[in-house]
């Protein structure tokens, strides 16, 4: 009788473990449920948003639609120019503000007053006026100005502005570019590190 009794009591016991652990188990997908679906909200918010374009990723300044307003009348191009002459403007334009140029990395001077090999050149090529300045690396100190030299010309042999005396020099030489119609508007500054030498 007591045996009986034992067991009616187990099995009342492992019936009530079963039934509470299946109460836990729905409480737990209820859970899961009710903070999955905000979740999936919210990321179709920001889809939605982030297409529209109300914010961007990685940076980038957001677009504002707002700021925007492209007339409905608008054509593409340039009124009187072909594609061509466009594409042949931009070419120019282009030109304009590279230069090249060629300059001597090692100019000798047989002593500090004579004039020493220089080869400075601004080819045909460019469109722009080129101005050379020499600096000493350690002190800043100027030691040439070829002032302007025009397209297709050169300077080969020149002397320094300072008298140096016998040795070799770390210098950098600066090269400025212009158009000639405007002097006081620089378009590229070009460095070339050089070794000056002054043999007596």
């Amino acid at each position: 009788m007591n045996q009986k009794c034992n067991q009616s009591s187990d099995k009342g016991a492992l019936s009530a473990d079963k039934t509470k652990k299946q109460q836990e188990k729905s409480k737990a997908r209820k859970w899961a449920l009710a903070v999955s679906i905000p979740v999936v909200l919210i990321l179709v918010v920001v889809f939605i948003l982030y297409s529209q374009g109300y914010f961007s990723l990685g940076g980038e300044p957001a677009l504002d639609s707002s700021s925007v307003v492209v007339g409905s009348n608008i054509k593409e191009g340039t009124p009187g120019m072909t594609e061509e002459e466009l594409q042949e403007a931009l070419d120019e334009e282009r030109e304009a503000s590279m230069i090249s140029i060629e300059i001597g990395a090692y100019p000798t001077f047989e002593d500090g007053a004579s004039e020493g090999y220089l080869n400075i050149v601004n080819p045909a090529v460019n469109s722009l006026y080129l101005e050379v300045e020499i600096r000493l690396d350690d002190t800043g100190e100027v030691i040439y100005e070829s002032g302007v030299i025009p397209p297709n010309s050169y300077i080969d042999y020149d002397k320094l502005s300072t008298v140096l005396k016998k040795g070799e020099y770390s210098a950098t030489a600066y090269v400025n570019a212009h158009h000639p119609e405007s002097p006081d508007t620089q378009y590229n500054q070009a460095e070339f590190s050089l070794v000056v030498t002054i043999l007596n």
